[in-house]
């Protein structure tokens, strides 16, 4: 009746609906049911992309009907579809996942190992999130977790996590290990207000040394390990700079880093060791001597020291750690 070309186009799509919504479409064997995949993905509250990944791989039958306008449609078989809703119901994929929390995706397995995520390893998991998976809820609960124990600055002086992470030198920033020191209360943590999607943006804090202290009493063996080669973060942690100045001091100076590679661990930490010892930055001078940043220049020439490098006009200058003389933290 739905397709009886008798019948006004109006009526033909409105029984079409009807039948659509109550009985689903007639599959090869009688009184199977088939269902486009938008309405499955409905009623079930299930992404579309599971769903195609799914059927791609052989798990969901699927077969092609007709519309009205001559196109063929794709049909999911109900039944393939009910057995795994449980199990992709609440997936998410890793870098979903991380985009949540605010971290890097490499962290989310060290969550994992922490009791502080649920990894979900089925190969029906795996496909619907395209790789590496994750419950859902277990995310949502860990992200309402660190929230709860974020206070407001309100109007105490703080310094950035960007600054803080800076204390970690040679190593990958520890994020487990910080949330883990958060959940523990063994650290204070402040809303700057930024509500930017990292952390080292959005989250400050108020003593540096203190911080770094509770953080490393969470850290295990494995966020302990120097590697030889680092990211632009962690060449930014060494050097005392923020890490957007780290990727101009390289775009300046490209000679200094001849040896990078590609990749996210692009750099030799033996030679950004090595630059730490033999360059510092005017941030670095100004948080040591107490001073603005904007009167660096001003003070050190007043000390006969002139800088070898701006980074910009006027501003980001790099001197020669060997004849800039500040207190040690």
């Amino acid at each position: 009746m739905a397709t009886d070309v008798v019948l006004p186009h109006t009526l033909r799509v409105l029984f079409k609906e009807l039948i659509n919504d109550e009985l689903g479409y007639p599959g090869e064997a009688e009184g199977e049911k088939f269902l486009t995949v938008n309405k499955i993905s409905e009623t079930f509250d299930i992404g579309l992309g599971p769903l195609k990944r799914l059927s791609i791989e052989g798990y969901i039958q699927t077969i092609e009907s007709p519309n009205d306008n001559g196109r063929r449609i794709v049909l999911m078989r109900l039944a393939d579809v009910v057995p795994l809703v449980d199990q992709i119901k609440d997936v998410t994929s890793c870098v979903d996942a991380a985009r949540q929390l605010h971290v890097p995706p490499r962290v989310m397995r060290d969550l994992s190992a922490r009791g502080l995520v649920v990894a979900l390893n089925t190969r029906v998991c795996e496909i619907a999130a395209c790789g590496e998976a994750y419950s859902a809820e277990s995310v949502r609960e860990l992200r309402q977790r660190i929230q709860s124990r974020i206070q407001p600055a309100g109007g105490v002086s703080f310094f950035s996590l960007q600054v803080a992470a800076r204390e970690f030198g040679e190593i990958e920033f520890p994020w487990a290990a910080m949330i883990a020191a958060i959940l523990a209360d063994d650290v204070e943590v402040l809303s700057t207000g930024n509500k930017s999607s990292n952390l080292k943006l959005s989250f400050g804090v108020r003593e540096v040394e203190k911080f770094a202290v509770g953080v490393r009493n969470h850290m295990r063996l494995e966020e302990r390990r120097v590697h030889s080669w680092i990211s632009g973060a962690t060449a930014a942690a060494i050097l005392k700079i923020h890490v957007t100045l780290f990727y101009r001091f390289v775009a300046a100076r490209p000679d200094l880093f001849a040896n990078r590679r590609t990749g996210s661990n692009s750099y030799r930490r033996d030679e950004i060791v090595a630059l730490a010892d033999r360059y510092i930055f005017s941030g670095e001078i100004a948080r040591r001597m107490g001073i603005a940043a904007n009167g660096v220049k001003l003070f050190m020439r007043d000390h006969g020291v002139e800088p070898v490098l701006a980074l910009r006009e006027n501003t980001d200058f790099i001197y020669e750690r060997a004849k800039v003389q500040v207190p040690q933290n």
